[in-house]
C-alpha cells in the first residue's frame, strides 16, 4: 500500500510510526461508516462528564449503533 510506506517517512522514524497508527485509526473508521471528524468531536465533547464505567460506550462500535439506533427512532 502506497500510503502506508508514505507515512513511514514523514519526519522522524517516530513520527512517522506515530502518524502512521493515527492514518490506520482513521481509516478504520471510515470503513466502518463513521465520519471521524464528527465522532471524535462527539467523544472529545462527552469523555469530560463520562465516568469509567462509561467509557466503554464511547467505543466507535457502540458510538455506532448508538447513531443508527437513534436514526430508526425518528
Amino acid at each position: 500500500m502506497i500510503g502506508k510506506k508514505n507515512w513511514l517517512f514523514f519526519g522522524e522514524a517516530e513520527t512517522g510510526q506515530r502518524s502512521t497508527v493515527i492514518y490506520t485509526i482513521i481509516e478504520s473508521w471510515r470503513r466502518h461508516g463513521i465520519e471521524p471528524r464528527e465522532y471524535m468531536r462527539d467523544v472529545l465533547t462527552r469523555i469530560i462528564e463520562t465516568s469509567s464505567w462509561q467509557v466503554a460506550d464511547l467505543t466507535p462500535e457502540k458510538w455506532v449503533d448508538k447513531k443508527l439506533s437513534l436514526k430508526k427512532a425518528t
